[in-house]
């Protein structure tokens, strides 16, 4: 196999561990909060992943840019990440699971502009995923729960320009580290700062714990994959490609939480979905 088929292959098994994980992320935001399920998940797949690292790529090598890079790529993660938990928090899942997948717009903007991808070529998929989720916004702001609905929009456009950014700089920094120890980096400074975070919010968490542990593991591989899959193809079309994450969570909110959503909400679901297709597939003609 090539290693741009590779990392096709890697970008869609990451799409669909991280489709799954947010699904039942989002029962854990519905019953404790975001912060809590965020840091329960983020502490739990910590041990994971450091295991992980240290029996794949071994002892780590680091220099004091890679730990700048690592610093500022962990602080904008966990702010992307509770970006995303509190929209699932307050929007529907099927509204705000496609905005959120649109960080691969960001993804391939930033590739486009460090000369690593091809730029005009991706402009009408970026076009429609913008498109979209201005009327997937629009359209889910209307009726009884228009302000939740807005801030759920409002939260997921901040987690996919956040993570947008944070996909980018995971495959510059996996290629000098290894696939995983820059996931193992992101998860430090990410327990760091929420357990800063959750001083004084509230006595003990309760969980359903095989759901985190569920939720943890799946988050843990999605970014273990994406990892893999920049170090064999274009970090753009992977990202392109795990972004379609979206897919998977909004036919697991129809059929288990029986959401409903309007045909103009429909219509900017499906923009998003194809602009991630076109960008995908111009990338890979570049």
């Amino acid at each position: 196999m090539s290693p741009s088929g590779l990392a096709a292959i890697l970008g869609l098994a990451s799409a669909l561990c991280f489709g799954v994980g947010n699904f039942a992320a989002q029962r854990l935001t519905a019953r404790h909060g975001w912060l809590r399920a965020l840091l329960a998940v983020q502490a739990l797949s910590l041990p994971l992943v450091v295991g992980l690292a240290l029996a794949v790529d071994g002892v780590p090598v680091l220099e004091a840019r890679s730990l700048g890079l690592l610093l500022g790529l962990g602080l904008l993660n966990v702010f992307g990440l509770a970006a995303m938990y509190r929209s699932f928090a307050v929007g529907a899942l099927s509204v705000v699971a496609p905005i959120a997948s649109s960080f691969a717009a960001m993804t391939v903007a930033l590739s486009a502009i460090s000369g690593r991808a091809p730029a005009g070529s991706t402009a009408i998929g970026l076009a429609a995923i913008v498109i979209g989720v201005a009327v997937v916004s629009g359209a889910g702001s209307s009726g009884g729960a228009s302000g939740g609905r807005r801030a759920g929009v409002l939260w997921a456009c901040v987690a996919s320009l956040s993570l947008g950014t944070v996909f980018f700089g995971l495959g510059g920094a996996a290629s000098s580290l290894g696939a995983l120890w820059p996931v193992v980096a992101l998860r430090i400074v990410g327990v760091t700062a929420l357990v800063g975070m959750r001083r004084g919010a509230g006595e003990g968490v309760g969980f359903v714990w095989p759901t985190v542990i569920t939720v943890a593991v799946l988050d843990t591989g999605g970014m273990v994959i994406y990892s893999m899959g920049t170090q064999h193809g274009d970090v753009a079309v992977v990202a392109v490609l795990a972004s379609l994450f979206s897919v998977v969570t909004i036919a697991l909110a129809q059929l288990r939480l029986r959401e409903r959503l309007a045909r103009a909400q429909w219509v900017g679901v499906v923009m998003v979905l194809l602009g991630t297709a076109w960008v995908t597939y111009r990338a890979n003609a570049g």
